[in-house]
């Protein structure tokens, strides 16, 4: 345990997520299994869980956003056989607002829920300030910021390539 983790752990007290050890850190993710939430995200109809993997090193950490599907069955959570996991950097936001007859028998909102994927990484953010410590982006991260940088620069210098060659009269 690190003084990283118990501090973003006691950050999660009293909302929807919560902090999960893992052999590099630790995640940040939705608390779907807990009861306190199991109710919004079943009539919210929540179809997606995102989880903020975060990997410590001494001075500076890292985070890697997942998303993965979700299925309900009977008002329960469950993970299907089937699982579609994306990881990076992921952005998304929802709001979801249903008016109906609620179990009171009253016309009210029933369903009043909004996702921020922001939430979770501002949340992993403020405590490791906190903390004194830096944020590192993600080797993947990283390899796609390059990828990114280096194509446009790629197909550049392969038109000044043929246009050379054509001014040169060796290619039409």
């Amino acid at each position: 345990m690190s003084a990283f983790r118990d501090a973003v752990a006691a950050a999660t007290q009293g909302t929807p997520y919560c902090v999960v050890t893992t052999q590099k850190g630790f995640d940040v993710q939705l608390d779907i299994v807990n009861a306190q939430w199991w109710d919004l995200y079943n009539r919210a109809g929540l179809r997606k869980s995102f989880r903020w993997r975060v990997t410590e090193r001494k001075s500076s950490f890292t985070i890697t956003d997942r998303q993965i599907n979700v299925a309900w069955r009977g008002g329960v959570p469950g993970f299907g056989a089937t699982m579609e996991v994306q990881g990076g950097r992921i952005f998304s936001f929802s709001r979801q607002k249903i008016w109906a007859i609620s179990d009171h028998g009253r016309v009210q909102p029933v369903v009043d829920y909004r996702f921020n994927s922001r939430e979770g990484r501002d949340l992993i953010r403020l405590v490791a300030r906190q903390q004194g410590l830096k944020e590192r982006q993600p080797l993947i991260l990283q390899l796609t910021a390059a990828f990114i940088l280096v194509t446009p620069i790629f197909f550049a210098g392969y038109g000044i390539i043929r246009l050379f060659l054509w001014i040169a009269g060796i290619q039409n």
